[in-house]
């Protein structure tokens, strides 16, 4: 998926700049899944070999979440099995279902709620919120039963959400 030149790296880190700027981590739900899923609309727009969701469906489809089930989806989403993947996922999620414009959402309503408390907490902390509270915020934004739509998309019920998508290669 990485081109020759850097550029998706470049992509994915300048995003993680642009989570950053007012000093506040995501949380392990977001972080990732925030750079590779917008990194990688930007980078949809360039001439790769193939895209950022053929990439991860892909790598998914290797087995790397059989693991995954509704009983751990939550905290698989508090310490994803692998940030990078998984967050993805997660962030497609929202996307798809919530819009863009709650995904930013959200991302402010952490942020504020961290500022809130992040001169009561040491120096050099990125964010003072816990991962539970982090997710707290998420399911405040869209719904109390986050975990089990999310799952219910994650897994498509029957197959895997990557199982059904045409991963083959385009000319």
């Amino acid at each position: 998926y990485l081109d020759e030149n850097g550029t998706y790296v470049l992509v994915h880190e300048l995003m993680h700049t642009l989570q950053l700027r007012n000093g506040i981590d995501l949380g392990n739900a977001l972080t990732e899944g925030f750079a590779i899923y917008y990194g990688g609309l930007i980078c949809d727009k360039l001439p790769y070999p193939k895209n950022h969701d053929e990439y991860y469906n892909e790598w998914a489809s290797m087995g790397q979440f059989d693991e995954i089930t509704l009983a751990n989806t939550e905290s698989s989403l508090l310490n994803p099995p692998d940030n990078h993947p998984f967050s993805y996922f997660f962030v497609r999620y929202l996307a798809e279902t919530y819009g863009d414009q709650k995904v930013y959402e959200i991302i402010d309503a952490i942020t504020e709620a961290a500022q809130n408390v992040k001169g009561k907490v040491y120096a050099g902390q990125v964010n003072p919120l816990s991962q539970e509270a982090i997710y707290e915020i998420i399911k405040a934004h869209t719904s109390d039963k986050l975990t089990e739509e999310f799952y219910r998309y994650f897994s498509g019920l029957e197959e895997p959400v990557w199982s059904s998508m045409d991963l083959s290669e385009s000319d």
